[in-house]
């Protein structure tokens, strides 16, 4: 039974570039790619006290399964083998039609189970795509926030609330403990140098084909339901300039120059410092804001779990409210 050597897994915070990297990697003639595949967290999440939710007590299922376990030979360690045939034979069947070795699962959420999937695939290769949280903040405001559907589409959706805080986190837990077959790569350096990809692929014991970079050209780029669908299709290679959009973006609009001060604070400059950023030259890139930043964001409690001392209900209605209040139009 396979443990992971013909797969990777490409995981981020949403909105920091990662469709392009899978773009970029799905056009190599080793790598095969489908959207955002997502299938790792329904059995691994199984398993957790926090952090799921159903029609039934997730609470009870997870306890009874746990206690299931408890009579079954090998315990947890059987169950994380069952996730393991479960996951190769989806893989496999997804790998087969295309003809090539290596399946690329771009699961962005993924930061919530980094320890578990490396205990279900001890030889599989993860990339972390990290970007600039500033440039991945005005990401979301552009394309989730500043949409009329935002009211109903994203109203007390908790994943928004780890998206910008949780997510971080972990990632940064992650590429300081990094196990044996990773790879990280900074959004910046992915946009503006192939170099940075020529890297990679070394990283992933592939060969680097120069082509890869123009993703756009390969006859087999279609486009996928989840992702970013905009910028990724209408370009055909890396735009370098896109790395500094974000300088753009936030101080044309003050509500969200003001709440993007406010998430800088809160992520604080340590944990900013280890995502590969220095907090001071990120603020004075962003510029003053014109009124002190809002101060909600202090409150909140940065965990890897939901509902881990912390209301996320309380702060994702305070956030919400703020950027509501922000919300102008943003000029191009």
């Amino acid at each position: 039974m396979s443990t992971g050597q013909n797969l990777i897994f490409l995981i981020s915070q949403p909105r920091a570039g990662s469709t392009l990297l899978q773009k970029i990697l799905g056009a190599h003639p080793e790598i095969h790619t489908l959207s955002e595949p997502w299938i790792a967290l329904h059995p691994l999440f199984a398993l957790r006290q926090q952090g799921a939710s159903a029609n039934y007590s997730h609470a009870l299922a997870q306890a009874a399964t746990t206690d299931f376990l408890s009579h079954v030979p090998g315990g947890e360690n059987t169950y994380y083998e069952g996730v393991r045939l479960l996951l190769n034979h989806l893989y496999n069947a997804a790998l087969a039609p295309s003809g090539k070795s290596v399946f690329l699962d771009k699961t962005p959420r993924y930061y919530f189970i980094i320890d578990e999937l490396r205990r279900v695939f001890p030889d599989a290769r993860f990339v972390f795509l990290i970007r600039n949280p500033l440039a991945v903040f005005s990401s979301i405001l552009e394309a989730w926030i500043h949409k009329p559907h935002f009211g109903h589409q994203y109203a007390f959706r908790y994943d928004l609330m780890h998206d910008l805080f949780t997510a971080p986190e972990l990632l940064a837990h992650a590429i300081a403990n990094p196990a044996p077959n990773t790879a990280v790569i900074h959004y910046e350096n992915l946009v503006q140098s192939p170099a940075a990809v020529a890297n990679l692929c070394r990283q992933l014991r592939l060969p680097f084909h120069p082509e890869i970079i123009e993703y756009g050209q390969n006859p087999k780029n279609q486009r996928w339901t989840f992702g970013d669908q905009g910028t990724v299709y209408t370009e055909q290679n890396p735009i370098p300039s896109r790395a500094e959009r974000w300088q753009r973006v936030l101080p044309a609009n003050p509500g969200w120059h003001r709440l993007a001060h406010s998430y800088l604070q809160t992520l604080g400059a340590h944990r900013i410092a280890r995502l590969g950023y220095n907090s001071d030259t990120l603020s004075a890139s962003l510029g003053a804001p014109d009124a002190a930043p809002a101060d909600f964001l202090s409150h909140t409690v940065l965990t890897p779990f939901y509902g881990d001392s912390c209301n996320y209900v309380s702060q994702l209605a305070l956030l919400q409210e703020a950027i509501n209040r922000a919300q102008h139009p943003v000029a191009q």
